[in-house]
C-alpha cells in the first residue's frame, strides 16, 4: 500500500480500523503453556520440507509470467493517465514515475502525476484535478484509500474516468463495485513466506513476537496467514503473539514494545514487524533487550535500508521484497488494457522474492531499489504490449 509496500505503508495515514480476533497460534496469553519448542521436538520433518521448498522456490529470481493475452498498446496513444500516488515524496513513487514516464515515450500515451504528502486532502484534490482535466483513467497508486475517496470515484465514473487502485488489496480480494479494476498486492502471499522461512529456520520451533498496525488495510489477513501457516505446520511448537504500533507511533513506540515483549517473553526467537518501515526500530528493541544474538528479525517490502542490515549481519535475516519499476509495469498493463477496451485482468502476478544472506547481493552492495529482481518483465511487458 506497498507490498503500506509494499514500501508505500512508512506514509500511510489512513485511519481504518480492523480489529483481528487473535486465536489459534495468536494472542498475548500470560501463563498459558510455552511451545514445545523449549522441550525439544519440532515440526514433522515432512512440514519443515515443505516449509522449505516454497522458500527456496521464492528466493530465485522471479519469472515473468504473462498476466493476460497479448494486446496493441500503441492504440491508447494521446491517451491522459492522471495518477494520484500514495505519496510522492517517496523513492518508490519517483522511481515508479520514472517508469511511467519512459513508458509514456514508448507507447505514446500522456502522464501526470499529482504531487502529494500523503494527506487524504491530498488525494481529493489530485482526483478533483483528474476529474476537471478531462482524464482518460485516474489511476490511485500505490495504496490511496479508495474508501476516503467515495464521492470523488462516483463523479470520475459518472462522467466516465475509469478508477485504477493499485498495491491496496491483497490478491485474495475481490474488486470493490465502484472502482473499474485493482492491481492487487502479495501481501498474504509474503506473510506466508515469512512464515515458512521461520519454520524452516527454526525446524519448527518459533515463539514468534508480531508487531502490525491494526489500522493498515492488509495487517488483519497477513497475521491470520502467519497463525494459519502455523497452526498447518507446526500447531504445538510455533506460537505467535501479536502486538500493536500504530503507524504514526513506529518511531516512538516500535523498539519499547519489542524490548518489554522480549524481557517478558525470553523464549521469543523470532520477531516479524509486518513492514520494513518498523524493522530499524524493532532491531533496536532487540539490541535493547539483549537478544542480538538469540532473536532473528523477517519483514516485508524489500527496502534497501533493511536488505542492507541483512549484509551487514544485524538481526535481520530475511526480508520478502517487491521491485517498484516491476510494479509500474504490471500497473501500466491494466491501465493500457483499460484504455485500449480490453478487459482488466484479475491480477498482474508481481513478485514478491526472499531475500536472505545467501542471495541479498544480487540487490546491490549496497542494496539498490528495483535490484534483485532481474529484467525479464521489461521484455515480457514490451511484447505482450506489441512493441516487439
Amino acid at each position: 500500500m506497498g507490498k503500506l509496500s509494499h514500501p508505500a505503508l512508512t506514509a500511510l495515514t489512513v485511519l481504518v480500523a480492523l480489529l483481528l480476533a487473535l486465536a489459534g497460534c495468536g494472542g498475548d496469553d500470560d501463563g498459558a503453556e510455552q511451545p514445545t519448542s523449549a522441550k525439544g521436538g519440532g515440526a514433522p520433518d515432512a512440514n519443515v520440507a515443505e516449509a522449505q521448498k516454497l522458500v527456496e522456490e521464492a528466493a530465485a529470481v522471479p519469472e515473468f509470467e504473462a498476466p493476460g493475452p497479448a494486446f496493441d498498446a500503441t492504440k491508447a496513444k494521446g491517451k491522459l493517465i492522471f495518477s494520484v500516488p500514495l505519496n510522492s515524496s517517496i523513492p518508490t513513487a519517483e522511481l515508479k514515475k520514472r517508469t511511467y514516464e519512459k513508458l509514456a515515450d514508448q507507447v505514446g500515451f500522456r502522464f501526470v502525476v499529482h504531487p502529494n504528502q500523503g494527506q487524504p486532502s491530498d488525494w481529493v484534490q489530485g482526483m478533483n484535478a483528474a476529474i476537471a482535466r478531462k482524464a482518460d483513467l485516474i489511476m490511485l497508486d500505490g495504496a490511496p484509500n479508495p474508501e476516503l475517496l467515495g464521492p470523488q470515484i462516483k463523479e470520475a465514473t459518472d462522467a466516465g474516468i475509469p478508477v485504477l487502485v493499485t498495491h491496496f488489496h491483497d490478491e485474495s480480494a475481490t474488486k470493490p463495485d465502484d472502482v473499474t479494476a485493482i492491481v492487487p498486492a502479495p501481501f498474504n502471499r509474503a506473510a506466508q513466506l515469512e512464515a515458512n522461512w521461520i519454520v524452516a529456520d527454526s525446524g519448527g520451533n518459533a515463539d514468534v513476537l508480531v508487531v502490525q498496525s491494526a489500522e493498515a488495510p492488509p495487517s488483519a489477513g497477513s497475521v491470520k496467514t502467519i497463525q494459519d501457516e502455523f497452526a498447518a505446520l507446526c500447531p504445538d511448537t510455533c506460537k505467535a503473539t501479536v502486538i500493536d504500533v500504530p503507524v504514526t507511533e513506529w518511531a516512538t513506540k516500535t523498539q519499547g514494545e519489542v524490548q518489554s515483549a522480549l524481557v517478558k517473553n525470553p523464549k521469543i526467537n523470532y520477531v516479524l514487524p509486518l513492514y520494513d518501515g518498523m524493522v530499524q526500530f524493532a532491531a533496536a528493541g532487540v539490541t535493547a533487550g539483549g537478544a542480538a544474538d538469540d532473536v532473528k528479525i523477517v519483514s516485508f517490502n524489500g527496502t534497501p535500508s533493511v536488505l542492507q542490515m541483512i549484509q551487514d549481519g544485524s538481526p535481520v535475516a530475511m526480508d520478502v521484497g517487491e521491485n517498484p519499476e516491476w510494479l509500474a509495469y504490471a500497473n501500466l498493463d491494466q491501465a493500457l488494457r483499460i484504455l485500449v477496451g480490453e478487459e482488466p485482468v484479475a491480477t498482474e502476478n508481481t513478485p514478491a522474492r526472499v531475500f536472505t544472506a545467501d542471495n541479498v547481493d544480487e540487490a546491490g552492495t549496497p542494496p539498490q531499489l528495483g535490484h534483485g529482481y532481474g529484467d525479464a518483465y521489461v521484455a515480457g511487458y514490451e511484447q505482450l504490449w506489441g512493441l516487439r
